[in-house]
């Protein structure tokens, strides 16, 4: 009897700690919450900057979806593209998928501090040919982002390479940038 009240409040506390750490399954299982964290010293190499911005977005695998909310403050220039890049922390990787400035998604709002809202689809995600992940390829992103190998960042002219990014964190083991 004491083993069993054991496993039940050690259950109950898994299944509290894992909902607080972000892990939002809908329902039908199908959605899970993503989030990033950006700043300009998570760039490759550093960016000394007091712009910052977050991602929340919902992953949808059965759907091949993501919906996201990308905002940002304080840019030293009005953003030129912002996307998800296919890279592990403290390593450049290559364009996977856009939030705006190109791959089928609209140009960047003309402000410093603002919100991009949006869906990335099977459309959206952009051929790396150097990294296998193929244009469409929705399992690669899937993989990038599972396996803590996705980033997102926002580029502007004084920042051409980019002024703040965040490693993706929420759809397994996932990691932030430090």
């Amino acid at each position: 009897m004491k083993l069993r009240i054991a496993l039940t409040s050690s259950l109950a506390l898994a299944l509290a700690t894992f909902a607080v750490l972000g892990h939002h399954a809908s329902a039908d299982g199908r959605e899970t919450t993503l989030h990033a964290t950006l700043r300009g010293l998570n760039q490759v190499p550093p960016v000394k900057t007091a712009a910052t911005g977050t991602l929340r977005a919902t992953y949808d695998e059965a759907r091949r979806q993501i919906r996201f909310t990308l905002e940002y403050r304080n840019l030293a220039t009005n953003p030129t593209m912002a996307h998800i890049h296919f890279g592990p922390t403290k390593v450049n990787g290559g364009i996977a998928a856009f939030f705006c400035g190109g791959g089928n998604q609209p140009a960047c709002p003309a402000t410093t501090s603002g919100k991009i809202t949006g869906t990335i689809t099977v459309a959206n995600i952009v051929a790396i040919r150097t990294q296998g992940i193929a244009a469409g390829d929705f399992a690669g992103l899937s993989l990038a982002i599972r396996t803590g190998n996705a980033y997102v960042n926002v580029h502007n002219e004084t920042f051409v390479d980019g002024e703040i990014r965040g490693q993706i964190e929420g759809l397994g083991r996932g990691g932030q940038d430090d």
